[in-house]
């Protein structure tokens, strides 16, 4: 690979060396520098290829909150205050030893997160009236080399969320509720940067403005205990507005000139419904649920996005799951998840990917009453899906998911 490019040098230099309009200044420093390639040719038979890769994702957090009760019915306040450390790192290097760096690459940002919140609920007989505030802060600081390209980010973005609720306990197991909220999800670091083309195979990175998205939900629900069996119910229309999706194109520049790029899509809405259910017989616990979701781009700068499904979101989900109590405290459960077929881009244009049908083991015991242990086996039959598909000149690239996976660890609460 390394001689097919220094190969493919000395050709452009060839060529450049054919025109009888160059300047001899000009001629000289290229015949030079042809003359070195193929020496370079001639001698060399093998490389060393190094490649250094390092991904780390941390995030500290601590939250304090406390509830006030203020009047006999048990009306109550919760209030608090969190603060959040998400700091990523990765660090990707490719090098032919002794010859040249082939990309370097090094993203080291953080972003700082401060809120305060406060829910309060208001008890009138067998009606609650709820209502909730939260305000957050985040700070994003950071940067982004590749290879002598070093960028700097630094921004600050406050966003607020609140909700209000009528649930209504008409009976010792049932409730029914409408609930409105107004809900955000604030960019992640990497996000703030879109690789950009600067001429053909050259490419730069810059910070983009991307905004955090803003939902309002409407949703109306229900819950009770019927026929021995937990039931639950939902219907919801949701309306997002600057809905943030990142485009990736397999690495080459698209019709936007950008190899990816996170945007904000004008307006976007969503409605459907939720059931699920649980039932317990003696040692085994079972559980369903089915969701249904329709999505529609209602306003967006792209024209071709305008009234298309969203990508990447099924229509149908489908969970089932069993566990059985082996012991008081050993626990062994499976579960299987069903989700239908999804368009991979915002334009329909390149239709949907098949269903992902995936089935999953897990074990959990219990120590003592405050330490768990657990492993698991994520799709145990090693079906093949993905996580995301991008696009290159109509092609479809794959992020291909992870096929039969363990896990294990431990759950300690102080």
């Amino acid at each position: 690979e390394y001689k097919g490019m220094l190969a493919g040098q000395a050709a452009g230099l060839r060529k450049a060396l054919s025109n009888p309009r160059l300047p001899a200044r000009a001629r000289t420093a290229m015949q030079n520098r042809l003359n070195t390639l193929l020496n370079e040719l001639r001698t060399t038979n093998s490389v060393d290829f190094k490649t250094i890769s390092e991904f780390k994702d941390t995030k500290k957090a601590i939250k304090i909150k406390d509830k006030f009760t203020y009047d006999n019915t048990g009306s109550n306040v919760v209030v608090g205050l969190g603060y959040t450390d998400n700091d990523m790192l990765r660090v990707s290097k490719m090098e032919l030893v002794g010859k040249r760096v082939m990309a370097d690459t090094k993203i080291d940002l953080s972003k700082k997160t401060f809120e305060v919140f406060a829910l309060n609920t208001y008890k009138i007989n067998r009606v609650e009236l709820i209502q909730g505030l939260r305000f957050e802060n985040s700070k994003y600081d950071g940067t982004r080399k590749n290879n002598d390209d070093t960028l700097n980010i630094k921004k600050s973005k406050d966003n607020w969320a609140g909700s209000l609720a009528v649930n209504y306990l008409y009976s010792d197991t049932g409730n029914a509720y409408v609930k409105y909220e107004r809900a955000f999800t604030s960019p992640a670091p990497g996000q703030l940067v879109d690789k950009v083309q600067t001429a053909p195979r050259f490419y730069t990175y810059k910070v983009n403005n991307l905004k955090s998205e803003s939902t309002d939900l409407f949703e109306i629900g229900w819950n009770d205990y019927l026929l021995g069996s937990l039931l639950s119910a939902d219907v919801f229309y949701a309306e997002t507005k600057d809905e943030i999706a990142t485009i990736f194109d397999g690495g080459a520049a698209n019709a936007h000139g950008t190899a990816f790029r996170s945007t904000n899509l004008g307006k976007t809405k969503r409605y459907g419904f939720d059931l699920s259910a649980e039932q317990k017989f003696e040692k085994f616990t079972f559980k369903e649920a089915y969701s249904f979701i329709e999505t529609k781009i209602l306003k967006d700068n792209s024209s071709s996005f305008k009234g298309k499904h969203i990508a990447d979101v099924p229509r149908h989900k489908l969970v089932f799951s069993v566990d059985y109590d082996i012991t008081s405290k050993f626990t062994v459960g499976a579960d299987y998840e069903y989700r239908a077929a999804a368009f991979i881009d915002n334009t329909n244009k390149y239709g949907k990917d098949k269903a992902k049908s995936v089935f999953n083991l897990r074990a959990d015991y219990k120590l003592t009453n405050s330490l768990n242990i657990y492993a698991g086996i994520n799709n145990i039959f090693g079906a093949k899906y993905y996580n995301s598909v991008g696009l290159s000149s109509g092609e479809r690239i794959y992020d291909p998911a992870p096929r039969r996976n363990y896990y294990a660890g431990f759950k300690y609460k102080f």
